[in-house]
């Protein structure tokens, strides 16, 4: 069961730290050759979330007409391909368009194979769920690891355009395991049957966390190394090892946050990475000197896929599994949302005020909120609260 979870992961790292996060390591050379201002860099960001909405939003229909097999296969090919088509380029129109396309395909593997290992680790044994959950959630901070070693080395030797063709190879190794594997999960009725979605009351309150958290943490994705080459930090191998310690704490916290959410509520699941995160943006704030912006790197890394992950054991507990993938699809829906208006707002407010501090500051406010909010979520008691 885990070495399935892990090749179907692949998916997870790609539509995440492939499509979305590994654009903030070729960032600043795209603006240095495209002439991009903040604006404009966070708008690239943001057509890939309105993709990643597009592809929430269709996905559990997708998965019922078509199976959740399928979808995964499908998605994870064009996600792969779009990711390499976004260098093929300099002309902003199809940039946008690749990165668009790569949301949607995105956000439609993830999903498929999120609903795929959950449901196959409750056909086995319940207790499965957090281990896999926290495994498959844990697979995007190895993707920015990766992309860390590979990436930057490739920017700067061979421009912009080779980074994103280094990530499309990476993602087509990653398609073998994953496709080899993906025949041996459990296909049930579930698969062809998209089944209706009522969210109470207390989901509510889960659903507008998990959208401040996507408005809040790809501020930081974005535009943090763009931030340290603004603070004087220019050296690739610093710039690297940074992103190779946000990567790595993902992946070294995994299996500490899925005892923890077998061990807590709902809305605690959500909370608690969603205050640690907050943490890890103020830090890089506060003081810019190599120790605390790795430290900055460490907690924000460690905790960012957790909220992620904690999300999907709060919703496993709340819906049927037959509603998996569109109650998932809902809430990935809001959280792509956030993140449609949060790099707009960050690149707004950074462009108006000569610098990046004012809008990372903005996304630590949001990050705060959405933690208190998921808090609070455990207040409510009502279990069948009217439907949204």
């Amino acid at each position: 069961m885990i070495w399935r979870t892990a090749a179907i992961a692949g998916g997870a790292a790609i539509a995440l730290a492939f499509a979305r996060f590994s654009y903030a390591l070729i960032l600043p050379e795209m603006q240095k050759q495209l002439a991009l201002d903040y604006a404009t860099a966070g708008l690239l960001n943001t057509v890939n979330a309105i993709g990643y909405l597009a592809g929430a939003l269709a996905t559990g229909s997708l998965a019922g007409r078509f199976g959740e097999k399928f979808l995964f296969k499908i998605s994870f090919l064009v996600t792969a391909i779009s990711i390499g088509a976004t260098g093929l380029s300099p002309d902003l129109n199809l940039i946008l368009f690749f990165r668009a396309l790569s949301g949607v395909a995105g956000a439609s593997c993830m999903i498929s194979g999120a609903a795929l290992v959950i449901r196959d680790a409750k056909r086995i044994d319940a207790r499965f769920v957090t281990k896999v959950t926290g495994l498959y959630f844990a697979a995007p901070g190895a993707g920015i690891a990766i992309s860390a070693f590979v990436i930057p080395w490739l920017v700067d030797g061979f421009g912009w355009q080779a980074g994103w063709y280094g990530l499309s190879a990476i993602s087509l190794v990653l398609a073998v395991p994953a496709f080899f594997v993906i025949d041996t999960f459990d296909a049930t009725a579930h698969d062809r049957q998209a089944s209706s979605v009522a969210l109470t009351r207390k989901l509510r309150r889960l659903l507008l966390a998990y959208g401040l958290f996507g408005a809040g943490y790809i501020g930081y994705m974005t535009f943090i190394i763009a931030y340290l080459r603004g603070a004087g930090y220019l050296s690739t191998a610093f710039v690297s090892w940074f992103w190779v310690a946000l990567g790595l704490a993902a992946v070294a916290t995994a299996g500490l946050w899925s005892r923890y959410f077998a061990r807590t509520s709902s809305g605690k699941r959500v909370a608690v990475p969603l205050a640690m995160v907050c943490l890890g943006t103020i830090l890089a704030l506060a003081v810019t000197d190599h120790a605390t912006l790795l430290l900055s790197a460490i907690v924000f890394g460690g905790s960012f896929l957790a909220v992620v992950a904690g999300v999907a054991n709060a919703l496993e507990s709340e819906v049927t599994s037959q509603a998996y993938s569109k109650a998932l699809g809902t809430l990935t829906a809001a959280f792509s949302a956030g993140q449609i208006v949060g790099p707009l707002m960050t690149g707004v407010v950074s462009d108006r005020s000569a610098g990046l501090t004012h809008g990372l500051w903005l996304s630590a406010m949001l990050l705060l909120a959405g933690s208190l909010i998921a808090w609070s979520h455990d207040w409510d008691r009502q279990r069948d609260g009217a439907a949204w």
